[in-house]
């Protein structure tokens, strides 16, 4: 989430809830957190569970930008 807050305009994170020494999640991972990402509200977490596939999934935004210069910027990043 930091990475997005720093590189992409409009983003910030508004509350970040985090797995404690009692778990059931490693301590300090990411129950529930709440951000907004260039002005689209998202919701993470992270996952202990160990999944039945090899590859990680992923998934993108898709962002409206003013210029080539904030493309090239973000596309880089």
């Amino acid at each position: 989430l930091d990475f997005y807050v720093e590189t992409v305009p409009g983003s910030r994170i508004e509350s970040v809830e985090r797995f404690g020494p009692d778990g059931p999640g490693p301590e300090g991972t990411i129950i529930r957190a709440h951000a907004v990402i260039a002005g689209q509200k998202v919701m993470v977490h992270d996952s202990f569970v160990t999944h039945g596939f090899d590859f990680t999934p992923s998934w993108s935004f898709f962002l409206d930008v003013e210029d080539r210069e904030t493309f090239d910027r973000l596309f880089a990043a």
